[in-house]
């Protein structure tokens, strides 16, 4: 369906502005950035500010996410770090600790070292 053109009303057009999307001509087209068409070079650079406002929300978004990663990263390897700590500690103590606090898991090991699986 065929307009006609905002500034030539003479004029039947299909182009419409890339920003606000009113009808224009041939000859009222401004091109902007990646050759769009618009009915002005207000409607242009609004869409050149509204572009660059999203890339750095995009951007910004990105970098959070990538500082979120980091962070969990952090935290997992510190919890890694200390179950490695806490393992070897209990390794080297294992044979100085008490009867009463080893013979269950002792108990256990042998139950399951015990265990036949047909």
């Amino acid at each position: 369906m065929s307009s006609v053109c905002l500034r030539h009303t003479d004029r039947e057009t299909d182009i419409r502005c890339a920003a606000c999307l009113r009808p224009i001509c041939e000859e009222c087209v401004v091109l902007g950035p990646g050759n769009s068409r618009f009915c002005s070079q207000e409607c242009a650079d609004n869409a050149q500010k509204s572009s660059e406002r999203f890339s750095d929300m995009t951007r910004r978004d990105e970098e959070a996410l990538h500082a979120a990663r980091r962070a969990a990263f952090s935290r997992l390897v510190i919890l890694l770090l200390f179950l490695i700590v806490l393992g070897f500690g209990l390794y080297a103590a294992w044979p100085h600790l008490p009867a009463n606090l080893t013979g269950p898991v002792e108990s256990w090991f042998d139950q399951v070292r015990n265990l036949k699986l047909d």
